[in-house]
């Protein structure tokens, strides 16, 4: 029987905050990284930001869907 063992990196952003990737592709408040990535490619904005992002997010979707 063969045993692994892993570990797992998760991000938990503070109170008030989001996290978030450079390209804000990723808004969330708990990430678990896969193997190959790294905290370094992850930020905290605060959580109005996040939400202004959402809303121009479905702003743009909507225009892109009814245009």
């Amino acid at each position: 029987m063969e045993t692994t063992q892993y570990i797992t990196v998760v991000l938990t952003a503070t109170e008030g905050k989001t996290i978030t990737n450079a390209t804000h592709s990723i808004l969330a408040k708990i990430i678990y990284l896969g193997v190959n990535d790294s905290p370094d490619n992850y930020f905290e904005i605060s959580d109005e930001e996040a939400d202004t992002i959402r809303t121009n997010r479905l702003v743009l979707e909507n225009e892109t869907l009814y245009t």
